[in-house]
């Protein structure tokens, strides 16, 4: 006996999108517009497109006898790229949503809803996370993990004023994806998944799979729990 665990309801149309990229009255661009990433967290969704914009908006929820339905408002908009956006992720505690474009990591305020002057790009990137289960360290900041092309994760803790590196780990091949939890980064290197231990630096590898067949995939499924690996996407 089979049952419905959830229903798909629709938050946002793809017509509304397009109109709140181009403006209502622009004409049709031969150029589609995609969205390749967002992140949602409480009422707050921020959407990634392929042609370089950054989008805010808040998502109401209202509910009836009948159904869950979803309201949009348009936040903000704004370019801050040539190229498709490739990862966002919004830090709520920083009033900042972390930006990978093109190998190259820029921070956005969204109290000014503009590139924030005060932080450096970081480049060579493959991708980022952000670790949701901090343990200890102030509870205004937030961590994120890193992943460079030069085989290696870099470590911060970051506020809304700054940065702070605290350790680099090297790695035994190029990392692809990554996901953390607390004190532990699962890696998909090239051939191989892997766990670090960010505060002692051990690595220790899990499994093999074959790169040329499968599309690595890394998530971190509960918190306190584990992660879900899975080779074949």
């Amino acid at each position: 006996m089979s049952s419905k665990a959830f229903d798909l309801v629709s938050t946002l149309e793809r017509s509304i999108l397009l109109a709140d990229i181009r403006g209502k009255h622009a004409l049709p661009s031969a150029n589609p517009v995609d969205i390749v990433c967002f992140d949602c967290c409480t009422k707050n969704l921020f959407i990634g497109t392929t042609n370089g914009f950054i989008i805010h908006y808040i998502i109401d929820e209202r509910k009836t006898a009948e159904r869950v339905i979803f309201k949009s408002h348009l936040q903000g908009k704004k370019a801050v790229a040539k190229k498709p956006l490739q990862l966002v992720k919004y830090v709520p505690t920083a009033d900042q949503v972390i930006i990978l474009v093109d190998g190259s990591i820029c921070v956005f305020d969204t109290t000014r809803f503009d590139l924030s002057p005060s932080h450096e790009r970081f480049k060579n990137v493959q991708t980022f996370c952000v670790n949701e289960n901090k343990e200890g360290g102030s509870p205004f900041g937030q961590q994120v993990c890193i992943a460079s092309r030069k085989r290696h994760i870099q470590l911060y803790n970051i506020t809304a004023e700054k940065w702070i590196h605290i350790r680099d780990i090297g790695l035994p091949e190029l990392p692809r994806i990554v996901s953390m939890d607390s004190s532990t980064v699962c890696v998909a290197l090239q051939t191989k998944y892997v766990c670090v231990n960010v505060e002692t630096s051990k690595l220790t590898e899990l499994f093999a799979y074959d790169n040329e067949a499968d599309t690595p995939f890394v998530k971190e499924w509960l918190l306190e729990s584990s992660f879900w690996v899975d080779p074949v996407t």
